[in-house]
């Protein structure tokens, strides 16, 4: 090791057998005594927390885009469900039917009521991601800057209220989120049955 009097050394003093061990800031493997069976040991466990740790942060930022989203369909708050989305890749005639049905729901006084809740999610597949991309992008996930997606299953009732009827109507869907450039997005619908995704709307 180099000389304890180095100044970005640092003292760490063990106080129950009173020994001192100096830890040189920016010292080698050789330095401070690992073989190339530590430093790949300690390469793949960077890596699987790394990895870890992303999958994390998508599972938090998707859930709390489709939390957006659903709260904004919930109050019929059309800035709110495109906020959550990439404006670059927002279809406009569905934006537009949206806002069509909600106004027929004001227009005629229906009320509109959500539940639901969200299940635990799972990382997207690239068959999943490649067919997002096609459908907001018309590229593969690759060629439009897709790297990684989350998936995260809603299941709830929407409650339609009319002249004093009430109708409820059961949903079941998997929501996909995705990164592109540094921001998530909600991207869509999960088809389980032929990995295809089209608009939420």
């Amino acid at each position: 090791m180099r000389n304890a009097s180095d100044q970005n050394n640092i003292s760490y003093k063990n106080e129950r057998n009173k020994q001192e061990r100096v830890y040189v800031g920016g010292s080698g493997a050789s330095d401070m005594g690992f073989d190339d069976r530590d430093v790949q040991v300690a390469d793949e466990l960077a890596k699987e927390y790394l990895a870890v740790t992303r999958l994390s942060t998508g599972k938090s930022k998707s859930i709390k885009l489709v939390d957006t989203y659903m709260s904004g369909l919930e109050n019929t708050d059309v800035d709110k469900v495109k906020s959550v989305m990439d404006r670059k890749a927002v279809d406009d005639d569905s934006i537009n039917t949206l806002v069509k049905i909600f106004e027929t729901y004001n227009e005629n006084g229906i009320q509109y009521t959500l539940e639901y809740t969200t299940a635990e999610g799972r990382e997207a597949s690239p068959k999943e991601l490649d067919a997002v991309s096609q459908a907001l992008y018309s590229k593969t996930a690759d060629k439009a800057g897709v790297k990684k997606g989350y998936v995260v299953p809603v299941r709830g009732t929407i409650m339609l209220t009319y002249d004093g009827q009430t109708s409820p109507y059961e949903m079941d869907m998997d929501i996909i989120c995705y990164e592109k450039d540094g921001e998530w997005y909600l991207g869509g619908t999960v088809d389980n049955g032929t990995d295809t995704t089209e608009s939420a709307e």
